[in-house]
């Protein structure tokens, strides 16, 4: 089969561009295809796998005619209250194009998948912290920097750069949902400067927890397309 994976690739948002669990396991006897989701390769799948990040709402995410449709850690982004409705109405729509769909939210009738960044081999290695804080940006949205601590933003590296830095520091001031994730999976204290609604549908579940959610996952899928 051809496995088309589609997320917003093309993009300086580290989290964004390491979220695709497509990257982090093996489909043995598949053609892989990797692509953004804005502009997809030209190319007749016979999968469809989304995911991950904030993508639900957007026009790119659709059922491609003839081809099995999965979403996979894929979140929603609502930016004005009330939240809980939009963001189950939102994924509710979003699942009815999709044959397995794993949202990265607590959604009523769902199995939640966290981010599949969290299986990237930098949360194995051993990171000492040498700050008591460092701050890291959504780049295009809020700016954290205090002037003192070190910085940076989500868009000034990769999944490497980004996570050494969050764990080089005891607590984490962010307005990055990965940069909050990633801290999280760290095990270090988060200070969450919010800008939207999924914010408060982050996972609450640690490094093992999510990796073995995201493999619960890969085991659905490779039954459904071997069946």
């Amino acid at each position: 089969m051809r496995i088309l994976g589609l997320h917003i690739r093309d993009s300086l948002n580290a989290g964004d561009r390491y979220s695709c669990p497509l990257e982090y396991f093996a489909f043995p006897g598949h053609e892989i295809i990797l692509g953004d989701m804005r502009a997809p390769p030209s190319c007749a799948p016979d999968v469809v796998v989304y995911g991950g990040g904030s993508i639900t709402a957007s026009p790119a995410f659709r059922r491609w005619p003839g081809a099995i449709t999965i979403a996979w850690g894929v979140g929603h982004h609502v930016r004005s209250e009330p939240w809980d409705d939009a963001m189950h109405a939102e994924h509710g729509r979003a699942a009815y194009l999709c044959d397995l769909y794993f949202p990265r939210d607590a959604v009523r009738g769902f199995q939640v998948v966290p981010d599949a960044s969290c299986l990237h081999p930098v949360f194995d290695e051993i990171i000492e912290p040498r700050h008591a804080v460092v701050c890291y940006s959504a780049a295009r949205r809020i700016d954290v920097s205090n002037g003192s601590d070190p910085h940076m933003t989500n868009e000034d590296g990769s999944v490497e750069d980004a996570v050494r830095f969050l764990g080089s520091g005891r607590k984490i001031v962010t307005s990055s949902y990965h940069g909050v994730y990633w801290a999280w999976l760290l095990g270090r204290s988060v200070k969450m400067v919010a800008w939207g609604s999924k914010f408060f549908y982050l996972p609450s579940l640690n490094l093992s927890q999510c990796r073995e959610a995201n493999r619960s996952a890969y085991a659905r899928v490779v039954e459904l397309l071997d069946g």
